[in-house]
């Protein structure tokens, strides 16, 4: 059974009323890492990859992020760029570390022949096209949320043509930040803000938990995180 995460970040009211002078919202986003097209299992040249706004928050003194590692996939037809939102064009399909999907010829996940690849998300076999995408589409990979669907974390930036294959394994490594103008499940490259990171992948070995709290020092452009039970 998957545990349940929670980074809690909190704010005084000085540091609110500055962020809030520039229009600040908070912002966080989990990390995947993907194959970037090379061949089946290749994982050569992945990388951890923040790029997808997974949540944006308007600003309060205290703000609850909690998820359970359940995610999914799915694909658009869009060209990756800053600042664009993600647009779903296919089905989400929930998809464990470890199992393998098809996409068919009219942009369906389907039960793959293909083996398996360990402790990851993985695409056996694309046979989708379409003239919206004529050098393929991005895949989409989701978090699972309250209402059972899921959130888009991350789009793949490099595109999945007919016949092609993928690995996506997602991370537990978190970020978050303030700034403004950024919306939930848009893309994102560089963030000109300051950024925390931080690693809920095993449980902290004083507090045995997977909770942390996060505080930001607008003055001293500092954010300072620690683990709580």
């Amino acid at each position: 059974m998957s545990i349940t995460r929670q980074i809690t970040i909190q704010a005084d009211g000085p540091t609110l009323a500055k962020l809030g002078a520039s229009q600040f919202q908070l912002h966080v986003a989990k990390s995947v890492i993907g194959s970037d097209g090379q061949l089946f299992g290749a994982l050569l040249t992945s990388k951890v990859t923040f790029n997808v706004v997974w949540q944006s928050k308007a600003l309060q003194p205290f703000v609850d992020i909690k998820w359970t590692p359940e995610y999914g996939m799915n694909w658009t037809a869009d060209s990756p760029q800053d600042g664009i939102s993600v647009t779903i064009r296919g089905i989400w399909q929930a998809c464990k570390p470890g199992q393998i999907f098809d996409l068919n010829a009219q942009g369906v996940w389907t039960k793959s022949a293909s083996t398996p690849v360990k402790d990851f998300m993985a695409i056996g076999n694309n046979d989708f096209y379409t003239d919206d995408a004529p050098n393929g589409i991005h895949v989409i990979i989701g978090i699972k949320n309250k209402s059972g669907s899921f959130d888009p974390i991350f789009m793949n930036p490099t595109a999945m043509g007919k016949g092609m294959n993928a690995t996506f394994q997602p991370q537990e490594q978190m970020q978050w930040w303030y700034a403004a103008g950024a919306k939930s499940a848009t893309m994102f490259s560089n963030v000109s803000s300051r950024v925390e990171t931080a690693d809920f992948s095993s449980a902290d070995p004083n507090t045995s938990s997977y909770k942390k709290q996060s505080s930001y020092g607008f003055e001293q452009g500092v954010w300072s995180t620690q683990a709580i039970a």
